[in-house]
C-alpha cells in the first residue's frame, strides 16, 4: 500500500483511479445493479478501477498470483455461502459484500492472471536482457 504513495505521481494516479471508481460505483448504484445490464457493467467497472487502483505498481509476478488466489477463494467462499444459506432456507447476506463478490473476484481473478502473465514475461525478458549485457 505505501506505494500508492510514495511519489507525487502515483499519488496523482492512485486517487485518479480512486476518483473514477466513486463515480462508477455512484453511477451503478443509481442506475441500479440488479438485472440491469448497465448498471452490472459500470458495476464492473467500478470495480475494475478500484483493483487498478490497488495493482497497478506491482513489477513482479508474485503478487498478481496472491491476487488470482484470494479472488478463486472469493469465488468459492461466496458460491459455498449461496448453497448453504439456500439449503438451510436462511436469507443471504446481500448488498456490498454480495455485488463484490459477484463482479469484484471475477474481474480481479482476470486481472491476477493477466498481470501474472505479462509481469512474468516482462521480467524473463528483462532477465534475458541482462544475461546479454553479463556476457
Amino acid at each position: 500500500m505505501p506505494k500508492l504513495f510514495s511519489t507525487p505521481r502515483t499519488t496523482k494516479r492512485t486517487l485518479i483511479l480512486l476518483a473514477v471508481f466513486g463515480v462508477l460505483a455512484a453511477t451503478a448504484i443509481t442506475v441500479g445493479i440488479s438485472d440491469n445490464p448497465l448498471g452490472i457493467a459500470l458495476a464492473a467497472l467500478a470495480d475494475t478501477a478500484l483493483i487498478l487502483a490497488l495493482i497497478y505498481p506491482w513489477r513482479t509476478p508474485r503478487p498478481f498470483m496472491a491476487l488470482t488466489g484470494a479472488a478463486l477463494l472469493g469465488i468459492v467462499a461466496f458460491t459455498l455461502s449461496d448453497v448453504v444459506f439456500g439449503e438451510a432456507g436462511l436469507p443471504r447476506p446481500v448488498g456490498v459484500l454480495e455485488t463484490l463478490l459477484v463482479i469484484g473476484c471475477p474481474v480481479a481473478l482476470l486481472m491476477g492472471i493477466i498481470g501474472w502473465i505479462v509481469t512474468r514475461l516482462t521480467s524473463d525478458r528483462s532477465r534475458k536482457q541482462r544475461e546479454r549485457r553479463a556476457a
